[in-house]
């Protein structure tokens, strides 16, 4: 049996076929008029976290030990890595000329840019950040298995970025 690559028709009714000037032509793609500023148009894109892990491989850096990557700020990459690694990871990081940002404050209500919490006085803006970031804490839990997912939010935990109550939520006791 022989098969044949698919020949699709157009799709025109008769009445259109006959009539060439009256069907709808593709529109024309212009380039942008000439008073836009270009730089306007240009947009700084932090890389996808796989195009990120393929980054990190290049660097010789074991990507299995990554746990979570996630973008807190402009220009900011957090990577939740184990701790045991860290050492290392630093020290690849340092023999790449890559900073490293120690001294950034997720909490801290002056990384909100969305022009939403502008008009917001700064315990709302504090408490926004404080819930964007038990939301990212929170969504990268649940992607992790559960050895390691309970010993990251023992970390989060103890650093008291995860209340009691949002831990039972996570681990609930079972009764037997």
């Amino acid at each position: 049996m022989v098969s044949s690559p698919l020949v699709s028709s157009p799709l025109t009714s008769p009445s259109l076929a006959s009539e060439s000037s009256s069907q709808p032509k593709p529109p024309q793609k212009c380039p942008p008029s000439s008073d836009l500023d270009s730089s306007a148009l240009q947009k700084a894109a932090m890389p996808l976290q796989c195009q990120l892990r393929s980054h990190l491989r290049q660097l010789n850096i074991n990507v299995r030990r990554i746990l979570n990557i996630h973008y807190p700020d402009r220009h900011v990459v957090a990577l939740l890595i184990h701790k045991d690694y860290e050492v290392g990871f630093r020290s690849q990081l340092k023999k790449f000329k890559i900073p490293v940002q120690d001294d950034y404050d997720p909490l801290d209500p002056s990384n909100l840019r969305d022009p939403d919490y502008n008009g917001w006085n700064e315990a709302n803006r504090t408490r926004a950040a404080c819930g964007l970031f038990l939301c990212r804490i929170l969504h990268a839990l649940d992607y992790l298995k559960d050895p390691v997912k309970q010993a990251v939010a023992n970390f989060f935990a103890n650093k008291g970025y995860i209340d009691s109550s949002e831990f039972l939520e996570l681990f609930p006791v079972k009764k037997t």
